[in-house]
C-alpha cells in the first residue's frame, strides 16, 4: 500500500494545552509530528513502542528513565519501550519534534 500526505494537511489532535500533534502511519510504524509550547509542563509517560525522537528545531531537556538529556535541533534519541520518559522545552522556542513509533500507536491513528 502506498500513501503520500503532507503534514500540513493532516489533521491536528490536541491531546493537552500546549502540545500538537499530527500523524502518518504505515502497515507496521507510526511517525508523528508534536509541537511543544514553551511554559507547557512535562507528562512522564511510558508505553509498550519503541520510540525514535528527531528534534527539528528548538531545545528540550528530555527524561529517559533516570537520564537526563539537553537536546536542540538536529539531536536523535531512541526510547526503549517500557522506559519513562518526558520533555520539557527550554527557552521561548517551541519545540517541533518527529517521532518514529514502532509498532503503531493505535490511539493516535
Amino acid at each position: 500500500m502506498v500513501r503520500i500526505a503532507n503534514w500540513e494537511t493532516l489533521p491536528v489532535a490536541f491531546p493537552r494545552p500546549g502540545i500538537s500533534r499530527r500523524a502518518f502511519s504505515g502497515k507496521n510504524c507510526m511517525m508523528t509530528l508534536f509541537e511543544i509550547k514553551p511554559g507547557t509542563p512535562p507528562d512522564p509517560h511510558s508505553h509498550a513502542h519503541e520510540q525514535l525522537v528527531y528534534i527539528v528545531s528548538g531545545s528540550a531537556n528530555f527524561v529517559v528513565g533516570e537520564e537526563a538529556f539537553k537536546l536542540k535541533a538536529g539531536d536523535l534519541l531512541v526510547v526503549p519501550p517500557h522506559v519513562p520518559h518526558s520533555l520539557e522545552v527550554i527557552g521561548d522556542e517551541p519545540v517541533l519534534n518527529i517521532n518514529v513509533f514502532s509498532p503503531i500507536r493505535n490511539e493516535y491513528a
